[in-house]
């Protein structure tokens, strides 16, 4: 393989690499912004590109990661149309395909280990920049002859960065370009995306005898009933606002209610199928409450929400530390069944047609707010900040 054939697969691969960046990012906008938005890459919950995307590690700084790479691959590509007869081209880039190799390296270990879930295209970025590190290796050492035998840091860097004075101004002004404006529109999301879990609700208890969820506080100024589906990707973080809103105030209250948009149990849809397992899930989570499980199995539920057939349903009780065998008997039993067409015709009642909708204290709410909106509805109902809040 001679120099000019390693030059273009090194720069087609970074032409490649761009594409899935681009990608990436319009993933991971939708995810934050779309209620409805599902990625082609979502499978199943280990190989789920909306789940790495909604994770915390989907960003630094509030820049997405998608973004640092869309830069990383532009850099390069510029470098190589304008700097391909210096000295020290080959020995350059191997420097910073380095860097996109390690970085490579600890995002997917942070998948794995962090986020139990592998994105699909964030793999072929890994793959494009291992390959491109491998091929630029091997041409350092086959045409040595070529470069400066004594390898220096600074001259690298220098090398990469310092090509003219007039390549400088092209270089500053495509990272502005892309690190200011994906701050700007990204950083507000992750703010608004509450990391909070289940079990920094206040109070989160079950009530048994009724069959709902019930957090917050137990002399509430506002009341917040949700009426929500476990396969409804915007109720997920819909909820996550809500823990944010119960943890801001100290005199709300949260009732939930199951409202699966399926048509085994949801006489709202007729004949029409919408949701194949939310049913299920209803079910499961309730039963689940009979276990003072409610909150805990409400977020497995969420988590994995493109799995909510009976077979993981059982493996998710067995997660719960519940009978797989007394789950699949309570999930069938009429008390279960009857206690989610209740809150069926309950939102029904106050005019529910899809999900997330939500009564607080007495006015109905539809699609999912953010922080900053629904912080204000609490507000004007009579919410009262917290201690801690209230020393900001």
């Amino acid at each position: 393989m001679n120099k000019k054939t390693v030059y273009w697969i090194v720069f087609i691969l970074m032409i490649v690499g761009l594409g899935i960046s681009i990608h990436l990012l319009q993933i991971d906008y939708n995810v934050k912004f779309d209620p409805n938005y599902v990625p082609e890459c979502d499978f199943n919950s280990k190989i789920s590109c909306s789940k790495v995307a909604d994770s915390e590690y989907s960003s630094i700084l509030g820049v997405p990661v998608a973004s640092i790479g869309i830069l990383g691959y532009l850099l390069v590509l510029i470098f190589m149309i304008t700097a391909k007869k210096s000295k020290r081209f080959y020995s350059s880039l191997l420097f910073f395909f380095f860097i996109f190799s390690i970085g490579s390296i600890y995002f997917f270990v942070i998948a794995k280990l962090k986020i139990d879930a592998l994105c699909v295209f964030c793999i072929g970025t890994y793959i494009v920049n291992w390959i491109s590190f491998m091929l630029v290796l091997l041409s350092v050492f086959k045409f040595k002859h070529d470069e400066t035998k004594r390898f220096c840091l600074k001259d690298n860097i220098k090398s990469f960065f310092d090509i003219s004075i007039s390549i400088i101004p092209i270089y500053v002004v495509i990272i502005f370009a892309v690190l200011v404006p994906s701050y700007k529109v990204f950083s507000k999301a992750h703010k608004e995306i509450s990391s909070l879990t289940a079990s920094e609700y206040k109070n989160g208890k079950f009530n048994k005898e009724k069959l709902i969820g019930i957090a917050g506080s137990d002399k509430p100024g506002v009341t917040i009933i949700l009426y929500s589906d476990y396969e409804c990707p915007y109720c997920e973080r819909f909820e996550g606002t809500i823990k944010k809103v119960i943890n801001k105030f100290n005199n709300v209250k949260l009732i939930r209610k199951e409202f699966p948009l399926d048509n085994k149990c949801n006489m709202l849809l007729g004949e029409k199928k919408f949701h194949k397992h939310a049913c299920n899930g209803a079910f499961f989570a309730k039963c689940a409450g009979l276990e003072d499980k409610f909150w805990l199995a409400a977020d497995l539920l969420h988590s994995n929400r493109k799995n909510l057939d009976l077979d993981n349903l059982m493996v998710y009780a067995d997660k719960l530390k519940i009978s797989p065998k007394k789950m699949k008997a309570c999930i069938k039993s009429k008390k279960i069944i009857n206690a989610v067409k209740s809150d069926i015709r309950d939102g029904l009642k106050v005019g529910v047609r899809g999900t997330p909708g939500y009564v607080i204290n007495g006015k109905s709410y539809s699609g999912a707010k953010s922080f900053k909106e629904l912080s204000k509805i609490v507000i004007e109902a009579g919410g009262k900040l917290n201690d801690k809040e209230n020393k900001k």
